[in-house]
């Protein structure tokens, strides 16, 4: 099967091109016909249920199957025939007359509450990444020892991480402080209505409050959702905590995908670095000299002048390359940085 490059919008009631500034032109991958809109190999991985690909390559050809479409229970909790049987006659289910399974008859593919098992779970799909194999693997699967990563390249990511092209939010999620902390999916995300838990700052002050969360102990405890600190009318777009720290991009011209790395404002490093900057893509009657100095006026004592990675980053190409080799080994050796972030300098060592 192959996919189109047009779609229904459902609210405006008009058919639309999803990729209008992309050359999608015949012969080209990215066209209708082409490798990049084959279904079978690029989208129902993650858009069915007890998904198998059968890719002949004799015939180069496909017998896929799946057991639904879209994205059933068995997607996140394997296979669920046991569980069924639990259900119907619990009173007589026996565990031991199945392999792998629980006293529910649930296949566990991870450990409820703990945050590595769940990212990792969740990660399969909400990720830029390559197979490194034919085949599905099974849930609950270690994500690396299927996939590789697609790392911050030029191509997907802004000099500072956050997200430029489609890369489905696990590699922003990795560099934020928020996942150090052991902050998982479900903290903000109801698994099965797809919604969030709550709505508005209700969701990021369910921890980033005057009273904190047992759960986070080194939290700083403060009143967040107060125009002290975001310095804007309440209840106003502005005032919301994603406004600042979770900017959006459009991607297929509707859908609007929110920056998962939970950063500080810092319109200094957007200077320096050609990276987006939240504040004068509100106050675009303003510079950004204007909003770092709003910046350090209002957060003195913030991180927001730190030396950054994205400095290094963005001057690849600019200055000399044994520089930049070396500025980028000192990237890969810092172990307070996030993994995804030295893992990219020493990538980009090599060219």
């Amino acid at each position: 099967l192959q996919a189109l490059d047009v779609a229904w919008d459902t609210e405006q009631g008009r058919w639309y091109h999803l990729y209008p500034d992309i050359d999608t032109s015949s012969g080209n991958g990215l066209h209708w016909t082409g490798a990049y809109k084959n279904w079978n190999s690029r989208c129902a991985e993650c858009h069915v249920t007890g998904y198998e690909k059968r890719y002949d390559p004799r015939k180069d050809s496909y017998n896929s199957v799946q057991a639904e479409i879209g994205v059933g229970c068995e997607a996140c909790h394997g296979p669920g025939e046991a569980h069924m049987s639990w259900a119907k006659q619990a009173d007589k289910f026996n565990a031991s007359d199945w392999q792998g399974i629980d006293k529910l008859g649930l296949v566990p593919t991870h450990k409820v509450g703990d945050a590595a098992s769940e990212i990792n779970l969740c990660a399969v799909c909400h990720s830029r990444r390559e197979p490194l194999g034919a085949d599905s693997p099974p849930e609950g699967a270690d994500f690396s020892d299927h996939y590789r990563l697609s790392l911050l390249r030029e191509s997907l990511y802004f000099p500072d991480g956050q997200i430029k092209d489609e890369v489905y939010v696990y590699g922003s999620f990795l560099q934020s402080r928020m996942y150090a902390r052991g902050v998982r999916c479900t903290h903000c995300h109801d698994a099965h209505n797809y919604g969030l838990k709550m709505k508005g700052n209700a969701l990021c002050t369910q921890c980033h409050n005057v009273e904190g969360n047992p759960a986070f102990p080194s939290l700083l405890k403060a009143e967040y959702d107060s125009s002290g600190h975001h310095f804007h009318a309440e209840n106003s777009e502005a005032a919301e905590c994603t406004s600042c720290h979770m900017p959006e991009r459009n991607y297929m011209i509707v859908d609007g995908r929110r920056d998962h790395g939970f950063r500080l404002p810092r319109p200094g490093l957007a200077e320096k670095t050609g990276s987006p900057d939240v504040c004068t893509a509100c106050h675009q009657d303003k510079s950004l000299q204007w909003a770092a100095g709003v910046i350090q006026n209002r957060f003195p004592e913030s991180g927001q002048k730190s030396q950054h990675f994205s400095e290094v980053f963005a001057s690849i190409g600019v200055s000399a390359l044994n520089r930049s080799v070396n500025d980028l080994l000192k990237i890969a050796k810092d172990i307070e940085l996030p993994a995804i972030v030295r893992a990219t300098a020493l990538e980009r060592c090599s060219g």
